[in-house]
């Protein structure tokens, strides 16, 4: 791709940037990384939608007790809030659902079967760095961005355990914005979006690993 002047081919629609921050609550040195994404990774397990495991993923961990943060500024400990939100993100947005975990006890891989709800649209402010400041109002106007995405496709991995399933994928239609197709061993055919419940949510007697394409 450099060759051809394409270097940036992938990284202007998928790259996106998550913004580590450390908060301390007793003083004032906060420490800002930001670092490039092309692929969130939310948690599934007890949680009921993607905006719940979004907000699980921009909430945080207190560091407190004997887990205090050395602020080496001031040369002390302190109270202290860690987290990851969203600075900027990329035209195409890319959600890997977390259905795989190693059982500690067993040491293997398991599937997570918890239901899992996808909505068709979803808003990211609340969980950019904009809204989570203490920005005026005035500021995080001033830096507000598109913000909604639209659900355009997913892979799906179907099996009962994870060594014993196979992979197919959804896709919506680009240009008509409504069709939708199914891309597996059958080979291409179409899909009704209703079934998309039925297809990818998970639940009791259903195991799905879901890569959530979404896109404004």
């Amino acid at each position: 791709m450099k060759s051809l002047g394409k270097s940036n081919i992938v990284n202007k629609p998928f790259l996106g940037k998550i913004l580590n921050e450390i908060l301390p609550k007793d003083c004032w040195h906060k420490i800002s990384q930001p670092e490039g994404f092309y692929t969130i990774t939310l948690e599934v397990r007890k949680k009921k939608d993607l905006e719940d495991a979004l907000a699980a993923f921009v909430q945080g961990e207190v560091l407190e007790g004997d887990n205090q943060y050395f602020c080496d500024e001031c040369q002390k400990k302190v109270d202290a809030l860690q987290r990851d939100c969203l600075s900027e993100i990329p035209d195409h947005l890319c959600f890997a659902l977390k259905r795989f975990d190693l059982d500690l006890e067993t040491f293997q891989n398991v599937l997570i079967n918890d239901y899992f709800e996808l909505p068709n649209i979803v808003d990211l402010k609340p969980f950019t760095h904009a809204a989570l400041s203490e920005k005026s109002e005035e500021e995080k106007s001033s830096s507000a961005e598109n913000n909604i995405y639209c659900l355009s496709g997913a892979i799906i991995y179907s099996g009962s355990s994870p060594t014993s399933g196979f992979y197919y994928s959804l896709a919506k239609d680009r240009e008509d914005g409504e069709t939708w197709y199914k891309m597996g061993p059958k080979g291409k055919e179409k899909f009704d979006p209703k079934d998309i419940p039925k297809e990818a949510f998970g639940g009791e007697g259903r195991y799905r690993l879901m890569f959530l394409w979404l896109f404004y």
